[in-house]
């Protein structure tokens, strides 16, 4: 040893009082002293000093899952996909109610004159009539030539039927009355001109009345029955009529009437 080294230590053959001094280790024979011999200061010097650490040893089994642990906060909300593709069209719906009723639209613009109709069947003589009849009528839009006129039935007395006729005629418009009977071998005279009768008169053979009228908007016209009248008297004689007849065209137009083209107006009597 490097120096004595004083160790209390109680030999076996010695008594407990007995101590040695040490100066080289031959002195002790191995095994003659162990730990317990030494004092607690002896022990703590010859304490050696920490080894290196070891390696360390290999990885232990896996432990068993742990519990789960509680559920996190939400995630914020992702951004919007694109917009897919469109769809089939679906099957059309029911029908739906059918809508509240519209406003009457606004009346559309006149049709243009129809041409004229077949003239009807004659109808069955009226009775025959008593004392003086007056009679006023209009015809608003002349025809386009005599046998297109627009036509007004002014009377009917037993087989006789008087017809005022408007039509145009050049650039004027004219206004006439004619008469007609559905009974053969009747009788008419007008005071219109110096021959102007028949004496066997028959039926469909239509015969004027007192003279006509031709005038223009602005420029009207108007005659009456100034030289006589028109007479009719049934074949079977029951029925006689004495008509003075009169007429005219755009009458009041002077003042900006348009309206109407043809006025016939008179009287009549019958028995």
């Amino acid at each position: 040893m490097a120096g004595a080294l004083a160790v209390g230590f109680m030999p076996m053959a010695v008594s407990a009082a007995s101590k040695w001094v040490v100066s080289n280790s031959g002195q002790i024979a191995p095994g003659a002293i162990s730990l317990s011999n030494l004092s607690t200061s002896a022990r703590a010097a010859l304490h050696g000093a920490n080894g290196a650490t070891g390696a360390a040893g290999a990885i232990g089994l896996t432990g068993a899952n742990g519990a789960n642990g509680a559920t996190g906060a939400a995630g914020a909300i992702g951004l919007t996909g694109a917009n897919g593709t469109t769809g089939a069209t679906g099957p059309a719906g029911a029908i739906g109610l059918t809508g509240a009723k519209g406003d009457t639209g606004a009346a559309g613009p006149a049709g243009a004159t129809g041409t004229r109709g077949y003239t009807g069947a004659t109808g069955n003589p009226g009775p025959s009539g008593q004392g003086v009849t007056n009679y006023n009528v209009t015809v608003n839009t002349p025809g386009a030539s005599y046998s297109s006129a627009n036509t007004v039935t002014i009377a009917m007395v037993g087989p006789f039927t008087i017809t005022g006729y408007c039509y145009t005629d050049g650039s004027y418009v004219t206004s006439e009355t004619y008469v007609t009977t559905n009974q053969d071998h009747s009788a008419y005279q007008d005071y219109y001109g110096e021959y102007n009768g028949v004496a066997d008169w028959m039926s469909g053979n239509i015969e004027q009345a007192g003279r006509g009228t031709s005038g223009t908007q602005g420029s009207p016209d108007f005659t009456g029955p100034s030289d006589g009248s028109t007479s009719m008297i049934s074949a079977d004689g029951s029925t006689y009529v004495n008509l003075f007849a009169g007429g005219g065209n755009y009458i009041g137009s002077g003042g900006g009437a348009t309206t109407p083209a043809c006025t016939f107006a008179g009287y009549y009597t019958a028995s």
